[in-house]
């Protein structure tokens, strides 16, 4: 949608809230998931943990995805990624999570 003109403001203040879809996104923010695949350029393995920190919805140009912080098990942030939804997933109950140092480049 085009919010360049006035007229397409308007249009913005008109829609009701039960025509969005506002539930839409697969993941909580601020909530811990895993890797759904190696990401080798960011040293990140299947598996390891991250936490959305922002969804960012499905465009023309793009498809939906979310901005994920990567924390070390002290709380250091190592990196920020912009991640698909298909590259993350869920966490499972009875999955053990495990500590691993990344190998330097």
């Amino acid at each position: 949608m085009d919010l360049g003109t006035r007229d397409n403001c308007s249009k913005v203040r008109d829609l009701n809230p039960n025509q969005l879809n506002i539930n839409a996104m697969k993941f909580e923010l601020y909530s811990t998931v895993a890797l759904a695949e190696d990401l080798p350029e960011k040293k990140l393995k299947k598996g390891d943990l991250v936490t959305i920190v922002e969804h960012l919805p499905a465009s023309k140009a793009h498809a939906e995805g979310y901005v994920v912080e990567v924390s070390d098990v002290l709380g250091n942030t190592i990196c920020v990624a912009t991640l698909f939804e298909g590259q993350l997933q869920k966490l499972v109950p009875n999955a053990i999570p495990s500590m691993r140092i990344p190998v330097a480049a």
